[in-house]
């Protein structure tokens, strides 16, 4: 008799983005939080991504998009894709 045994590796990654470009502030409803937050073209460039695929995470819900009235357009949260 063989006895078969699974084994199940979960991994999580978190990363750490420090810039010296301009970062801003906003409440995020998703969250409920006030986060860090960046434009679209700046993530982008951070998860090293094209700005398509970017599109598509923010329409897939993986990125949370938000507002502010201080900059002129949306935000993507800092705290997506936990």
């Amino acid at each position: 008799m063989n006895k078969t045994t699974q084994i199940t590796i979960e991994t999580h990654s978190i990363t750490i983005i420090r810039t010296n470009s301009r970062r801003h502030s906003a409440h995020c409803e998703r969250c409920g939080e006030t986060v860090s937050a960046f434009t679209p073209e700046q993530t982008a460039m951070f998860l090293r991504l094209n700005l398509t695929e970017i599109c598509r995470r923010i329409e897939a819900g993986k990125l949370h998009l938000t507002e502010t009235k201080r900059t002129a357009g949306a935000l993507v949260c800092g705290n997506s894709e936990k």
